[in-house]
């Protein structure tokens, strides 16, 4: 007889477990099912690949800019835009001159290309960078920016001196037109609606951008002389003017609060100390090491010896570069807090930026040259992974990011989700 065997078992005897081992073994197996289920919900999830849309050659001088979903290259003496969701060429434009790079308006919509004259003339033409459009042209070379408008400074030959010229960003018309002697100082208030003119010879004048009415007249007290070579400078940090005096034998920076232009502080350092705006601070870079002063009170906030260049930002972390010529050779940067000088992170070649994204990191993968990861701070796992190693910084665009690579070309992804923004 074939088929299925079924064992009945002893006659007089029970297959039936008895209920004690039963129970125990419930007890000791519900949890241990449990747990692997928590386990596994807890545990962080692969991250996902990004989507590579395309890759694009770079010129040879390497320059790229990103907005209003956009890429714009230079390619035979033209400017070239291409769509950064797919790659596929938008416009072309002339360029202005050969000499320099253009760049964009900080609400990176206007493309503005300058020509870079040896003897100081220039001109500036404007471009809508989602069409290529030409929106204007004048004379000058960008020197500050406004809420919807750019200073243009341009210098008229001979000793008639420089005027500053205030323009619609968009629409190109003229707002404003004022003389300005060589050695002048001048910038915008970082409201974005105030044009600030610190004479060589002391006299500070506030302007409105809109018109060009004398809102404000004060006096600074400087020590460089009028010229071409004043060695005065003057930027805007938090509703106060700096007033940054390199003549003689220090640098003097002053501050002078935009609602009074009186005095409220002054700091003294070494001649081969200078001073920048920084995020919302002041930052003295020097041979001792970048002090960071506090722009409302002149009170230093910190000081390190370790770090020397910091990179101008108007908001976010500072990045800074080693006091040591062979760290800053071989790449490293650090991420600092500006008000504390706590490190946040240590940049290395292998890690990158996200402008515009101080949270975000690239990451090449050291075991994987062709592969780098996206990492946001604080996140245990990466938060996407890229087919490619990334060189240099890169830039977001919405769901996009735009990373220098390999072999002088330039890759973007589609990111998962929604993107950094998520």
């Amino acid at each position: 007889m074939t088929g299925t065997v079924i064992d009945l078992g002893v006659p007089g005897e029970t297959h039936t477990a008895p209920p004690r081992a039963r129970v125990r073994w419930r007890g000791a197996a519900v949890p241990a099912v449990l747990a692997a289920l928590l386990l596994g919900l807890a545990a962080p999830a692969p991250p996902a690949a990004a989507a590579r849309v395309v890759q694009l050659t770079l010129p040879d001088d390497g320059w790229y800019e990103v907005g209003a979903g956009v890429i714009v290259t230079t390619a035979g003496g033209r400017l070239v835009g291409r769509s950064v969701a797919d790659g596929a060429p938008r416009w072309t434009a002339d360029r202005v001159s050969q000499e320099g790079l253009p760049w964009l308006t900080p609400d990176r919509a206007v493309l503005l290309d300058t020509s870079d004259d040896a003897a100081g003339a220039a001109v500036t033409v404007a471009h809508d960078v989602l069409t290529g459009a030409r929106l204007w042209r004048h004379d000058g070379r960008p020197a500050a920016y406004g809420t919807g408008s750019v200073l243009l400074r341009h210098r008229l030959g001979g000793d008639r001196g420089d005027e500053l010229t205030g323009v619609d960003a968009r629409t190109g018309a003229i707002r404003l037109r004022v003389p300005a002697a060589p050695g002048d100082a001048a910038t915008v208030a970082d409201d974005g609606t105030l044009l600030a003119v610190v004479a060589a010879g002391g006299d500070v004048t506030l302007r409105s951008l809109a018109d060009g009415t004398v809102t404000r007249r004060g006096r600074a007290e400087v020590q460089a002389a009028p010229g071409p070579v004043a060695g005065l400078r003057v930027e805007a940090v938090a509703g106060v003017l700096v007033v940054v005096d390199e003549a003689g034998d220090a640098t003097t920076v002053t501050g002078y609060p935009v609602g009074t232009l009186r005095p409220a502080w002054r700091a003294r350092f070494g001649a081969g100390d200078s001073a920048v705006r920084c995020a919302d601070v002041v930052c003295v870079p020097g041979p001792g090491g970048l002090a960071v002063l506090d722009p409302r009170t002149g009170a230093r906030l910190w000081h390190d010896r370790r770090w020397q260049w910091p990179y101008p930002t108007t908001t976010g972390p500072l990045v800074v570069e080693d006091a040591d010529e062979s760290s800053r050779q071989a790449g490293a940067r650090t991420l600092v807090d500006p008000h504390t000088g706590r490190v946040l992170a240590e940049l290395t070649p292998d890690t990158v930026l996200v402008r515009g994204h101080p949270d975000a990191r690239v990451v090449r993968d050291p075991a994987r040259p062709v592969r780098s990861a996206v990492r946001r701070s604080g996140a245990a796992a990466p938060f996407a992974v890229l087919d490619a190693a990334v060189l240099t910084d890169c830039h977001a665009d919405g769901p996009h990011l735009v990373c220098p690579t390999v072999n002088g070309t330039l890759t973007v992804w589609r990111l998962p989700r929604a993107g950094l923004r998520a």
